[in-house]
């Protein structure tokens, strides 16, 4: 079974989240910043995708999936933000994130992205960039 890793503070933005890709029958994992979601990583859990916050506490998305891709480069990132794109699009592409959906994201927006993260040998989702 695939597993989608949620990394979101806001209790609100993860339920939603969650509510959308538990349509898709996969397993969901759950972090609160994103140190949680770099620990998930290291140990070893089984992550097919990863949707980050990139505004929180304790550690931001943009060091989480920094350090994320260090250790697995091949997880496909994609971050969910509300963060203002035109001043933030590159910084999110630096840290690795391999799409940029605007929150708040429609389910079938997000449905897409995820569907086309999973694709088999999709290691290079640079065309995924989205406003």
């Amino acid at each position: 079974m695939k597993a989608i890793l949620i990394v979101d503070d806001d209790e609100t933005s993860r339920l939603y989240a969650e509510l959308i890709v538990r349509q898709t029958g996969v397993n969901i994992l759950k972090a609160d910043n994103g140190l949680e979601a770099v620990e998930a990583v290291k140990a070893g859990n089984e992550i097919d995708v990863i949707l980050m916050d990139m505004s929180m506490p304790v550690m931001d998305g943009f060091e989480a999936t920094k350090i994320i891709k260090s250790l697995k480069k091949n997880i496909p990132v994609i971050a969910l933000t509300s963060l203002n794109l035109a001043r933030q699009k590159k910084r999110m592409k630096d840290a690795g994130c391999d799409m940029i959906l605007n929150k708040p994201v429609k389910a079938e927006v997000l449905n897409e992205a995820i569907k086309e993260s999973m694709k088999p040998g999709n290691t290079n989702m640079g065309k995924g960039y989205t406003a």
